[in-house]
């Protein structure tokens, strides 16, 4: 008896196995599963970029080199060399820089200041400075060196050893020759136009106050790099400035480009005289044009 059911039940159950596949076709798949095979794809794992090379530039900025030194901490082992113009210390120490070897140099970084006299000043923005001093500042600066090579080796940077006794010839603004303080006085000017430029741009495009020059003195002296810039080179005189353009807005000023805005008060020996418009022009002319630029600019 017992046997007979096991009999049976295998029967059914190999009848029911049979009967799979057929119910799979008739049956819909209410839960979903895909019976596709299922496409796998791996991605490579894509290795890290190596660092970038080191430029060398963070062997400075860490203080291998000083980054200004002072004039009397020169002495044995420094070299001087004048190169494109321009006087260099340096101790013959390289560093090298994305590939390319560099002369560590040191060049002399003038500081001026508001407190500079006229002949100070006349003498620092014309390259002509005094005899250095100990406490004169000195700038790191790198000379390429496959380009100070051919130059050194031809013997045209004079290359010498570092002599405390040298210095330059000190210069006297004093004794300066007329044509040179016709050419500073042209400086001053183009100055004056960039200390106005800068008080206008802090007061609302308002130009100064320029009813004498001594007001337009006290206005611009805070923005100005040394008082000497107001007084004409070789003289005692201000330059004097045009009231008519006193405390105006720029923007009411758009057509008056050619306005004298500051001049010498009188011509030099050759009777041109140096005048600045307003547009920033910085030139010397005749009387017969100053005749014409007086009329517009309407001065007396």
């Amino acid at each position: 008896m017992f046997l007979g059911k096991a009999v049976f039940v295998a029967c059914s159950l190999t009848a029911m196995v049979a009967a799979i596949p057929a119910l799979a076709q008739d049956v819909p798949n209410p839960i979903g599963f895909v019976t596709a095979p299922m496409a796998v794809t791996i991605t490579p794992v894509v290795p890290l970029k190596a660092p970038p090379e080191p430029t060398g530039l963070a062997d400075i900025i860490r203080a291998k080199f000083p980054l200004a030194v002072q004039y009397k901490e020169f002495g044995a082992g420094w070299r001087e060399l004048t190169w494109n113009g321009s006087n260099y210390f340096t101790k013959g120490e390289t560093h090298w820089l994305n590939g390319a070897e560099f002369v560590v140099a040191y060049k002399y970084a003038p500081r001026l200041t508001t407190q500079l006299s006229e002949k100070d000043y006349s003498a620092a923005v014309t390259g002509n400075v005094y005899a250095f001093s100990p406490d004169d500042r000195f700038e790191i600066t790198l000379l390429h060196m496959t380009q100070l090579v051919p130059y050194v080796t031809s013997g045209n940077t004079y290359l010498r050893s570092f002599d405390p006794t040298r210095r330059r010839t000190p210069f006297d603004a004093g004794k300066a020759s007329q044509s040179f303080n016709e050419n500073l006085s042209l400086i001053y000017l183009q100055k004056i136009h960039a200390v106005v430029a800068a008080y206008s741009a802090s007061y609302l495009q308002v130009m100064p106050p320029l009813e004498t020059a001594f007001a337009a003195r006290q206005a611009l002296l805070p923005f100005a790099e040394s008082g000497a810039i107001f007084t004409r080179p070789g003289t005692d005189q201000p330059y004097k400035a045009n009231p008519l353009l006193s405390n105006r807005k720029r923007a009411h000023l758009r057509k008056k480009g050619q306005v004298v805005l500051f001049y010498e008060a009188q011509p030099a020996a050759d009777g041109l005289r140096a005048v600045l418009q307003l547009n920033g022009t910085v030139r010397r002319v005749d009387e017969k044009s100053w005749n014409n630029l007086k009329k517009i600019s309407e001065l007396e």
